[in-house]
This record gives C-alpha cells, structure tokens and sequence, in this order.
C-alpha cells in the first residue's frame, strides 16, 4: 500500500514515504468509493482548492 501510495505521489513530482495502514485505507475506501479520493486523502497530493 505505501509503495503504491508513493507512487502515486511521484506522478504528481511529490516524494514522499508514506506509512499508511492497510485497515486505515480500507476504511476509507468503504466511505468514500473511490481510490483516487483515498490516495488524495492520505497523500494530501494533489491539493485542492
């Protein structure tokens, strides 16, 4: 999960090192339903307006 999480944030020129439960992310995958909106949640990458 935190090497994809890192990934993702390096799409976006950021690097990070992530370190992110699986059960945190689950979580919110279960609110939200989506996975772009749960790697911005924990990632903070990209930054909204």
């Amino acid at each position: 999960m935190n090497d994809w999480l890192a990934l993702y944030t390096a799409c976006y020129g950021v690097d990070t090192e992530p370190d992110v439960t699986l059960r945190v992310a689950a979580e919110l995958l279960v609110d939200t339903h989506n996975i772009r909106d749960v790697a911005q949640i924990l990632t903070g990458v990209p930054e909204r307006a």
